[in-house]
């Protein structure tokens, strides 16, 4: 609260015990009516007359009266009203003037402006979205070196695969080859020994080893065929 609302308030306080409320006027006492038709006196708030029963609320008119006398409004006194405003300012001037000079030097305070928020910086908000559309980028390239990575582990988990049946290819061909030669060789040491009849005897046996590595050897041969005319496509595609 200023310094204008408490002397404001102080003055307001000190007149309103000093103020003398007028009284209302007490109304006088009502005359009796004369009535006009009869000339009978009534009392004053009587509404008819006791004698002839004529109504003392209107006006009577004679019949021989050819013409009605205007009716007279009587005029209403305004109740007097107290002005409280005008006396504080006259109380103050008389007895403290000092108070209306300080209330008119005090200057009004400025209603606080709301601070007006700063404009973004169009440029700072195109970078951020450079640096959102470099983040993307980045992101979809990382997948697509994700799926190419993951492409060629499947296709070296193929290779292993193919390498371990070549392998085991590998041992059968060494079993098959062992064979061939051990019986090659026994046919060889019974023509030695025993002569030619002797070592034709031999001769199925060896026949059937031979038979067995060739089972073997010819299929891993054209498997490895195969696969190199396979790698020499795929490189002519990926030189392409």
């Amino acid at each position: 609260m200023g310094l204008r609302d408490k002397a404001k308030k102080s003055l307001e306080e000190e007149v309103k015990d000093e103020i003398v409320v007028e009284e209302e006027p007490q109304p006088e006492p009502v005359e009796d009516i004369i009535c006009p038709k009869c000339n009978l006196s009534n009392n004053g708030d009587a509404a008819m007359c006791f004698s002839c029963g004529h109504n003392l609320k209107e006006e009577y008119v004679p019949e021989e009266a050819s013409e009605a006398e205007p009716e007279i409004e009587e005029e209403v006194p305004e109740e007097p009203g107290i002005d409280i405003s005008a006396q504080l300012i006259e109380k103050v001037e008389e007895t403290q003037p000092e108070i209306l000079e300080a209330i008119e030097d005090e200057p009004i305070p400025e209603p606080e402006k709301s601070p007006v928020p700063a404009m973004p910086d169009i440029s700072e908000i195109q970078k951020s979205i450079d640096k959102m559309k470099d983040l993307e980028k980045s992101e979809k390239d990382l997948k697509d070196k994700l799926a190419e990575a993951e492409k060629a582990r499947d296709s070296n988990a193929d290779k292993v695969k193919k390498l371990e049946k070549s392998l085991e290819k590998l041992e059968e061909l060494e079993i098959a080859l062992a064979g061939y030669y051990k019986q090659g060789k026994a046919m060889a040491q019974v023509y030695i020994d025993d002569g030619a009849d002797a070592g034709n005897k031999k001769m199925g046996a060896f026949d059937d080893a031979a038979a067995a590595l060739e089972n073997s050897l010819y299929p891993f041969v054209k498997q490895q065929i195969d696969e190199l005319n396979t790698a020499m496509v795929d490189l002519d595609k990926s030189m392409d």
